[in-house]
């Protein structure tokens, strides 16, 4: 069985402590990933261009440091984090402000490190000082506590509508929003990691390239169109 490997993938290579992504696909300090609907968002210096095929859209962010995390899963609300500023801020599809959260001072008691969308006006947040996972609902302003402290020195961080997940070299572990947990050991070396998709791994051993579903432990070869 093959798998077949189209899109432009993205990995954020993250620590309990501090967060410092690592894009890739990168070239002249320029991040580059695209949405499901195929729209393309590069982010420069302060800036995020999105464009649709139709138009250009640029949002600037000069007063918010540096962006740790872009997540466009939602293309109706994008949620740019910033680790060095504590703050999220959440766009529209024309790249228009819904609103900022300031965790400095809305939720002083954390210090988040992975700030995600999950299903509408949820989010995923990670916390580097109790390294415990948040589940917050923007709508009614409550941050709830998910998890126990997290035993992953460093690790992967992946996060879609239904789950977060991480993974370290050994395994990789699944949580609702209710905080119902299952880990999954793998099975498999490789020389490079290339993505981590929550419940798929793509990566390269003796310069062969790979998929690997974790849940059912198959693994499969990847035949990349790109090149």
């Amino acid at each position: 069985m093959k798998f077949v490997l189209f899109t432009l993938m993205v990995l954020s290579v993250t620590t309990i402590y501090a967060q410092q992504p690592i894009v890739l696909n990168k070239s002249n300090n320029e991040v580059f990933t695209i949405d499901h609907l195929q729209h393309q968002y590069t982010v420069t210096t302060e800036t995020l261009t999105k464009n649709d095929n139709e138009e250009t859209k640029t949002y600037q962010y000069p007063f918010f440091g540096k962006l740790s995390h872009l997540d466009v899963r939602n293309p109706l609300e994008i949620v740019l984090f910033f680790d060095e500023s504590n703050q999220m801020i959440v766009l529209d599809n024309n790249l228009s402000e819904k609103f900022i959260v300031n965790f400095t001072i809305e939720y002083p008691e954390i210090d988040p490190i992975y700030v995600a969308s999950a299903a509408k006006n949820f989010y995923w947040v990670v916390d580097g000082l109790s390294k415990q996972i948040y589940y917050l609902d923007y709508r009614n302003n409550s941050l709830r506590l998910i998890s126990n402290p997290i035993d992953f020195q460093e690790h992967l961080i992946y996060s879609d509508a239904n789950k977060i997940y991480l993974m370290n070299n050994k395994k990789v572990m699944h949580m609702d929003r209710y905080g119902v947990t299952k880990e999954y050991w793998l099975k498999i070396s490789y020389d490079e990691l290339i993505a981590f998709l929550g419940n798929i791994l793509i990566y390269k051993r003796n310069k062969q390239q790979y998929s690997y579903d974790i849940i059912n432990q198959e693994e499969s070869t990847v035949v990349d169109n790109n090149n």
